[in-house]
Formats: C-alpha cells, sequence, structure tokens
C-alpha cells in the first residue's frame, strides 16, 4: 500500500477546502435548467451546458434553491419565477459552490437574472416570428373568411383557470339573448407541457372542424414570462395551420406572444374575446335588420311606384274611354242623320245597275244576237260550237232572224 494514499473522506475533505478557497463568494453562471421538481418546499433541478454539436451535454451539475431563498426569489419576481423555472430555460443564476463530503458537488443558488432570461426569449422569439413569416404562416390563419354567425366555440384552455370561468359567464350572460355552444379542450396554459398539450388539442378540433365556426385560445393573467410556451416554434405553426379562424385572449395587458400574432385576431382577455363574439353576431343582426328595413323601403317606393302608374293608366283609361264614347255617339248621330239620304242613295244606285243588268241581258238575248245578223245552229236541240263536233249525215237545224233550215251534212 503506498504510503501517500488518502481515504476517501481525506480526498473528500481536501476537494471541499480547495472548492472553498478558490470559490469563497457566490458565482454567476450561465446554464441550462432541466429536471425541475419540488420537496418540502425546496426546488431541485440539473443545470447543463448543450454540446453545440451534439444531443449530450458538454456539463451538467445537480443544484438546489432552498426554501428561504426560494421564498425570497417568489416575493421578488412573483409569477415570473414559475414562468422561468421552466424545463429548457436558459438561466442567468448567481450560485454558491458547496461540495459535501458524502453528497458531492451542489449548487446552492441565491439569486436570478431575470432580465438575462427575458433577453434570451426575446431573441428566440424574433426568431420564430421571422421564420413563420418566411413560411408564410405568419398571416395564414387572419387569411381565413370569419363566418356571419359565430356560435359553435372550440375552446383550448385549463378545466380551472379563472379565464374560462369568466369566458363562459361573459358569454352567458350577453344581453341580446344569444346563445353559444362551447366544447372544451383542456390543456396547460403554462408550465412545460403547455405546447404539446394544446398541440394535442389542436390536432383534436382539426379532425371535427366541421362542428365549430371557430377555436378560442384563452388563460388568465400572468406575467410576461408566462407567455413564453406561446412562443413555441411548433405549437404556432399549428395554430397557423388551424381550419378554423383562432382568437386568443391570454391574459396579458402589455406583451403580445408569438401566438397573438399567429392568430386571426388577438385580445387581451377571455372576457374580452367573449365580447368580441358577442359584438361580431350582434353586427350580423344588425346588418339583418338594416337590409330588412332596406327592402321595405325599396319595396315601398316600388309599390308606390305602380300604385301612382295604375292610378295615371286608370285616369288616362277614364280619358280615353270618354273620348272613345264621345266619338261614337258623334258617328251613330251622323248615321241617324244621315241614313235616310244614304238608304235613299244607296236604292237608286241598286235601281241603276239593275237597269244596267236588263240592259245587258237584253243584249245577251237570243232574239238580239239573232237580229245583229247572227245565226245559231242546232244538232239534238244542243247548239253546235265547233265544225269538229260534226259527221256526214248529222241533221242540224240553223235559225236566223226570221226563221229556221233544216240541213244534213255531207
Amino acid at each position: 500500500m503506498p504510503v501517500n494514499a488518502y481515504t476517501l473522506l481525506q480526498l473528500s475533505d481536501f476537494i471541499r477546502r480547495v472548492l472553498a478557497l478558490n470559490f469563497p463568494d457566490p458565482v454567476w453562471v450561465k446554464a441550462e435548467a432541466a429536471r425541475i421538481s419540488r420537496s418540502r418546499g425546496h426546488l431541485y433541478l440539473s443545470l447543463l451546458q448543450q454540446d453545440e454539436t451534439g444531443p449530450e451535454p458538454v456539463a451538467q451539475a445537480d443544484a438546489v434553491i432552498w426554501h428561504s431563498t426560494l421564498r425570497q426569489l417568489q416575493r421578488r419576481l412573483g409569477p415570473a419565477l414559475d414562468a422561468i423555472m421552466q424545463d429548457g430555460m436558459e438561466l442567468l443564476l448567481q450560485v454558491r459552490v458547496v461540495f459535501h463530503e458524502r453528497y458531492g458537488l451542489k449548487l446552492h443558488i441565491e439569486d436570478i437574472d431575470e432580465t438575462y432570461t427575458l433577453g434570451k426569449w426575446e431573441i428566440q422569439r424574433q426568431k420564430t416570428i421571422d421564420e413563420l413569416r418566411r413560411l408564410g404562416l405568419l398571416d395564414k390563419n387572419g387569411a381565413l373568411p370569419l363566418p356571419p354567425v359565430l356560435q359553435r366555440i372550440a375552446v383550448i384552455s385549463s378545466p380551472t383557470a379563472a379565464g374560462w370561468q369568466d369566458f363562459k359567464e361573459q358569454l352567458t350572460r350577453n344581453n341580446f339573448g344569444y346563445r353559444f355552444g362551447l366544447r372544451l379542450f383542456p390543456a396547460a396554459m403554462q408550465g412545460p407541457q403547455t405546447a404539446t398539450e394544446v398541440m394535442e388539442q389542436l390536432d383534436k378540433i382539426r379532425k371535427t372542424s366541421a362542428r365549430y365556426d371557430c377555436i378560442v385560445l384563452i388563460r388568465g393573467g400572468g406575467a410576461r414570462l408566462d407567455l413564453a410556451a406561446f412562443d413555441h416554434p411548433d405549437l404556432n405553426r399549428a395554430l397557423a395551420d388551424a381550419p378554423l379562424p383562432v382568437f386568443t385572449g391570454i391574459g396579458h395587458e402589455t406583451d403580445l406572444s408569438v401566438a397573438d400574432l399567429v392568430a386571426h385576431k388577438s385580445l387581451k382577455t377571455p372576457t374580452a374575446v367573449a365580447e368580441f363574439l358577442i359584438a361580431h353576431n350582434f353586427a350580423f343582426e344588425q346588418a339583418l335588420a338594416e337590409t330588412g328595413q332596406l327592402l321595405d323601403m325599396l319595396a315601398s317606393r316600388r309599390l308606390e311606384t305602380e300604385r301612382l302608374k295604375l292610378q295615371g293608366l286608370q285616369q288616362q283609361l277614364r280619358l280615353q274611354s270618354k273620348a272613345a264614347l264621345d266619338r261614337q255617339v258623334r258617328l251613330l248621330d251622323y248615321i241617324r242623320r244621315e241614313l235616310p239620304s244614304l238608304a235613299s242613295l244607296h236604292l237608286k244606285a241598286a235601281g241603276r245597275q239593275l237597269d244596267l243588268l236588263e240592259n245587258i241581258t237584253g243584249l245577251l238575248s237570243l232574239d238580239s244576237t239573232l237580229a245583229r245578223g247572227f245565226t245559231v245552229t242546232t244538232k239534238g236541240g244542243k247548239p253546235v260550237v265547233k265544225a269538229s263536233g260534226l259527221k256526214a249525215g248529222d241533221e242540224i237545224v240553223t235559225r236566223f232572224k226570221d226563221g229556221a233550215i233544216d240541213s244534213t251534212v255531207r
């Protein structure tokens, strides 16, 4: 056995003293949070530095925020602490390097620089926006046409969220008696599971999209970093590709998430989303009422125009009927006055025509014809009009003015 061998305790104590000598004060360290858990009021996590060229980390250490420190951070940061302390978040932490002979190296977190995390988050947020714009997805959902009535609503929210309750109450108590069909698709609204669960519910809605008019994504208020999940690139690609208009009300008064930019319309709160839906439907009802009033007005104008036209026709008909009647009366008076003379003239004309016919008949009689030097030849009592109608031996009679001669054809 080598004389200079250390016991494990000696080695561990040496390491502890070396670390204590070289790190007497807390130091600031940049790392990514992973495997965050809570136990007995303390918060435990692993700190990682990822390898830019591969999936495995190049450095890793266990860390803890003790209960007393955690309470101080909660008082200072409020809800932002929960938003910051999420798996995958890059943090700037003030840590005290502690080595225990039994439990090994552990970093005791004493402070957090939330502005560093916000800055990293903002950089990643802008990258996501630029990528969505490059892919033509930033305005895709906004280009979907809005149905005239938004009544069948698919809601993605946490069933325990105050925003979900506010949304339902606002719709139910609307002043116009509108009824809405709501179906909740439950999902976490903060924490590491938010993006995954929201995307799962979007996929369910996509498969039954014909049943709904729109999608509403709502949550209660919170710190700015609470919106981090709604900047997730995959979540926002899913929102952009949604088959229905998406309305967001994720409860932040001053900051917009990427989901707000991708949505068809972004509103500040769940209550504001409900008010928008009510106002949209009221606008449709008003448009219907105005259209009905316009139709009534146009119909009244048309009826009045036709009434005046009919009235004019009636007046014209009365005038024309009176004029026609006057003409007929004058015609009858004329006929009554002129009828005797017209009858006399007509009888005289008829008498002259009879005399003419009588003269013509006299001129065309047989005696008149014979008197003018003509003869009439008959055979068997019938007139002979053609020589070809006779043959040898035929007996004929030829009449003259003063007598008749019997002849035989040779």
